[in-house]
């Protein structure tokens, strides 16, 4: 059973805002980077880590040509599909990460705002800002952890569904067989095929509340901490998960 095409929005809610914000401020924090996730248009859908003092600076006299260059960028990495690293006008290293799920184009995740070896900036600009200094390589490795440790959360549903049922439609070995309820597996599985609350109630005929109620239910039983540690054991146990490269060969 597919859905339309999951938005960002739907993907943040399915994530969790404040998981995403806490993972995001942790990453930053630890390797003294700037730090934000985007929706496709390229609007905020976190509150930015560590933003650049010198950023925030400059924004208020160049803030067109910031926007032009990073809408400039998006659509680079949209086209290839990939982590994208470059160096601003204003001589910071920067990276943007397309973020998938079910192999589809959900946000994008950009990171940086620092100094390496080769940047433009004066020195007394890089003293009066604070703005962080990192090797170039250095750099490259931090974006593409990132970048592995976020390929997780892009699910290959057709995959998923492919192993939990067969051509006819009825289902082949199940995970949740005598641990859940006939309707709380419904839920489960629904949740693990990318589902948000809404449309799981509104494929099952159900609330919204029913569906939590469900939800908190089906972690006590399997002893979860949350819904993301559900799918990504459902995965691990059908072989769901995606990668990013899936989707460029496709293209």
């Amino acid at each position: 059973m597919r859905q339309n095409k999951i938005t960002s929005s739907d993907w943040l809610n399915l994530i969790g805002k404040d998981r995403l914000q806490a993972y995001q401020d942790s990453y930053a924090q630890m390797h003294g980077i700037s730090l934000v996730f985007l929706n496709t248009e390229g609007e905020p859908l976190t509150v930015r880590s560590n933003a650049s003092l010198f950023c925030c600076a400059v924004a208020e006299k160049s803030s067109q040509r910031c926007r032009e260059e990073s809408h400039r960028d998006l659509a680079r990495a949209r086209m290839r599909g990939d982590l994208e690293i470059n160096p601003c006008f204003l001589g910071l290293m920067n990276f943007i990460l397309p973020i998938y799920y079910d192999n589809e184009l959900v946000a994008y995740c950009t990171g940086g705002g620092v100094a390496d070896e080769k940047t433009t900036l004066a020195p007394e600009v890089i003293q009066n800002f604070h703005v962080p200094h990192i090797k170039a390589e250095e750099f490259k490795k931090i974006a593409r952890n990132f970048q592995l440790s976020l390929r997780l959360l892009n699910l290959d549903v057709a995959r998923i569904m492919q192993h939990s049922f067969g051509e006819s439609g009825e289902k082949n070995e199940d995970i949740f067989e005598g641990k859940l309820s006939r309707r709380e597996a419904e839920v489960a599985r629904a949740i693990c095929s990318g589902m948000t609350n809404k449309q799981v109630a509104d494929a099952l005929f159900i609330s919204e509340k029913t569906v939590k109620s469900h939800v908190s239910n089906i972690l006590v039983k399997l002893n979860l901490r949350d819904r993301i540690q559900l799918v990504v054991d459902y995965c691990r146990f059908t072989g769901g998960i995606g990668d990013a490269n899936e989707h460029k060969e496709k293209n």
